[in-house]
């Protein structure tokens, strides 16, 4: 029996990563999971890797709307959502001082709009769980190993 039985779950920026790491974590622990992320080829491929448990929408963090839409989406598909993670991440990259004003624009929107949207209780979204709630910067070694490590590690301290 896993952790995960029974419950619904969306990952946003799930089509690599960390967030592939995750979906496969909850599917392993039971779960049926919802793949959120702007990469559709990389995210059908994994929701296709996963079989019936996985489901993937194009989601873009910065779109309200598109996040109700996908909530919509997971309650329709799997009957429920009990479950959302926040992992959308962009950077530009370089120095500050460096970085086009354009593309930091695009990391603040998808690294705190996108996240405010997400955790934010509209009547959609009131039965959800941050189920892992630590940060990963807080784990230095978060960089130097493979996501799957660090996000069993996580998963271990909230047992």
């Amino acid at each position: 029996m896993g952790r995960l039985d029974g419950k619904v779950a969306i990952v946003t920026g799930a089509a690599s990563g960390i967030g592939a790491a995750t979906v496969r974590r909850f599917v392993e622990e039971g779960a049926r999971v919802v793949i959120a992320d702007i990469n559709d080829d990389g995210g059908t491929a994994i929701a296709r890797s996963l079989g019936d448990r996985a489901a993937f929408r194009h989601t873009d963090v910065t779109s309200l709307a598109d996040l109700e839409a996908t909530v919509a989406f997971t309650v329709d598909r799997f009957g429920g959502l009990d479950v959302m993670h926040n992992n959308a991440a962009a950077t530009g990259g370089g120095y500050v001082g460096e970085i086009d004003p354009e593309v930091w624009d695009f990391s603040l929107k998808i690294m705190l709009t996108g996240v405010f949207y997400v955790d934010t209780k509209k009547p959609s979204f009131t039965d959800m769980l941050n189920l892992v709630d630590e940060p990963l910067a807080t784990l230095p070694e978060s960089r130097t190993r493979p996501p799957r490590e660090v996000l069993d590690q996580i998963m271990q301290r909230h047992q």
